[in-house]
């Protein structure tokens, strides 16, 4: 018996328990979670002239095609993406599905006799789909769990209406996407360690982080020409007088012991996020220097 019908809405999911996700670019597949949107539904339509062969409809209107562009260089597998009807000129976007148990199905591409494949979530791969020729014994990540949404009767759907607060899953980063993000997570964390330090010792505005021991206050800078109230200008309120006062200086207490405490801990944050701040240019540059071969 048939297991795919023209008309039907399909999902497919994979050994990892992720559904093939056509992601909202219009462009790239991935595996992605069971999400309540059309993304992870599939219609299926029937290829004329054949009684094997079917195409997977994405909810975007574009077909699950197979592709001659390597996934990444050095590594085997090739691009699936979503391509729109007239990108079609050849068996790119043509399917035969292959029973592989109960329910089970395995996909064939007509054009290159390769079948569609879920990576596992390990770098470089993260959640990917290629397409490849089986390699061993082992097919497990070439097996997808058909479940059926809709009949050929029932069946209807269409692009999905973006929320304001959804969030899509993206593509794969590269390698040097990754060291980035590595780099600023280790800047935020730093970061972290400190705020709570600069906020027990009551420097929660940046002028005040820098007044060092000065009396905590309103810390407000004063404009030009204006002046503390009760203290001295440091001048003669007569012009005529040529000598002038020696302005007046506050007392500064000396440090308590916790103040000295708190003090330390300032500094000790300082250099952590300045340390933190070399280690994201050092991987900004190694980035650049992969991105570009240098």
């Amino acid at each position: 018996m048939k297991m795919f019908h023209n008309g039907m809405v399909v999902k497919l999911q994979s050994y990892h328990e992720k559904y093939l996700h056509a992601v909202d670019d219009q462009t790239s597949v991935i595996q992605g979670d069971n999400v309540a949107t059309n993304n992870v539904k599939w219609r299926v339509e029937s290829v004329p002239g054949s009684d094997t062969l079917i195409r997977l409809k994405s909810c975007y209107g574009k077909y699950l095609a197979a592709s001659d562009e390597p996934f990444l260089v050095g590594f085997t597998g090739f691009q699936v993406h979503q391509t729109p009807p007239s990108g079609c000129p050849n068996s790119s976007i043509d399917w035969e599905p292959i029973r592989g148990g109960n329910q089970v199905v395995q996909l064939k591409n007509s054009r290159f006799s390769t079948f569609l494949r879920a990576n596992n979530r390990s770098p470089p791969w993260r959640y990917s789909v290629t397409h490849k020729l089986p390699l061993g014994s082992s097919t497990k990540r070439l097996d997808w769990n058909l479940i059926i949404v809709a009949t050929t009767e029932q069946s209807s759907f269409s692009r999905p209406k973006m929320q304001a607060n959804q969030r899509v899953p993206a593509p794969a980063p590269t390698s040097g996407q990754g060291f980035m993000q590595s780099a600023n997570q280790a800047i935020n964390t730093a970061n972290l360690a400190v705020h709570p330090t600069n906020q027990a010792a009551g420097f929660t505005n940046p002028q005040v982080s820098e007044a060092g021991n000065a009396p905590m206050g309103d810390t407000t800078p004063l404009d030009d020409g204006e002046h503390m109230p009760g203290a001295s200008s440091g001048c003669c309120c007569n012009s005529n007088n040529t000598e002038h006062m020696p302005a007046v200086v506050a007392y500064k207490p000396p440090l308590s012991k916790s103040e000295k405490r708190l003090m330390v801990a300032k500094n000790a944050g300082k250099a952590v996020v300045h340390f933190a701040s070399l280690v994201g240019a050092g991987a900004a540059v190694l980035a650049l220097q992969s991105a570009t071969g240098i």
